[in-house]
């Protein structure tokens, strides 16, 4: 079984979104990620080789629909939503692997929940997701991966604001994709993130 491991590596991460704020309320997002230097080693198929070293590239992107409802009489209380949209995740290489370079897409659904921790300025944020990817690249197809692959993760966060304008956001999101390989045996992806970014909110 091949198999490509990455370590902690910086990355880089821009969200757009605009929303109406009503009650039930209708937004828009764009979400791009992507890692910055990152290298990841390819285990050998004879132990008594040595690894592989590699500059690689990870890649998501996603962009949707929001609706839904405030739970209270509140605008600034908890929020229940559901994101509708398409979302890809790539690995790109510098040389050729075992594990080849690769794109998954397809449509993605995740359920946004926003709970004030007291008050509306530390907000805590869970978001379940299942993405059903229906697309893969023709090198993977090559190895007997086939479509349609679900995928199932979700993203944490915690929002802590400084203005009304301002506030710093600490998120984790992990998503896995695992099917069967005819050639291969078992195709596995596994999607981390975890970031540290300033929120600007433009009324």
């Amino acid at each position: 079984m091949a198999m490509l491991a990455s370590g902690p590596l910086p990355s880089l991460a821009l969200h757009l979104g605009a929303r109406v704020t009503s009650d039930p309320f209708l937004g828009v997002i764009l979400n791009y990620q992507r890692s910055l230097n990152a290298e990841a080693t390819q285990a050998p198929s004879d132990p008594l080789k040595p690894s592989l070293s590699t500059t690689i590239q990870l890649h998501h992107f996603e962009g949707g629909l929001i609706g839904g409802l405030n739970l209270g009489s509140s605008p600034e209380g908890a929020k229940l939503g559901l994101f509708l949209g398409y979302g890809l995740r790539a690995l790109g290489s510098e040389i050729e692997l075992r594990v080849p370079r690769f794109t998954l897409h397809g449509p993605v659904a995740r359920i946004e929940l926003e709970l004030p921790l007291g008050t509306p300025w530390l907000v805590l944020r869970l978001a379940p997701e299942a993405q059903l990817i229906a697309f893969i690249s023709d090198d993977l197809a090559n190895l007997g991966v086939s479509s349609p692959i679900w995928s199932f993760g979700g993203e944490a966060g915690l929002l802590g604001r400084v203005s009304k304008r301002f506030a710093l956001q600490l998120s984790y999101r992990e998503a896995h994709a695992v099917v069967s390989s005819v050639y291969a045996g078992e195709f596995s992806d596994v999607e981390r993130f975890g970031l540290l970014g300033l929120v600007v909110d433009y009324l």
